[in-house]
């Protein structure tokens, strides 16, 4: 049987890149976390996931701007 993929809703791009190895990383997995909640959602299971996948944004978005004010106080 074979299984039909949902698109991303965001595909990463290296336009994207800040060229900080650490801040890319934290942003791949940002649309990571979008696109599985989108693909979730996409095939009727959002409720599922939903708070789940928005607590995990919220808690890894609050670790990545900490980490981004870091690098801003640094350079």
């Amino acid at each position: 049987m074979q299984t039909t993929e949902t698109p991303k809703l965001i595909e990463w791009d290296e336009t994207f890149s800040v060229n900080v190895a650490k801040i890319d990383a934290q942003h791949k997995h940002l649309v990571d976390l979008i696109n599985e909640l989108h693909s979730h959602m996409s095939r009727g299971q959002g409720k599922a996931v939903i708070g789940k996948t928005l607590d995990e944004l919220i808690d890894y978005t609050a670790n990545h701007f900490t980490t981004e004010e870091i690098w801003f106080d640094l350079y």
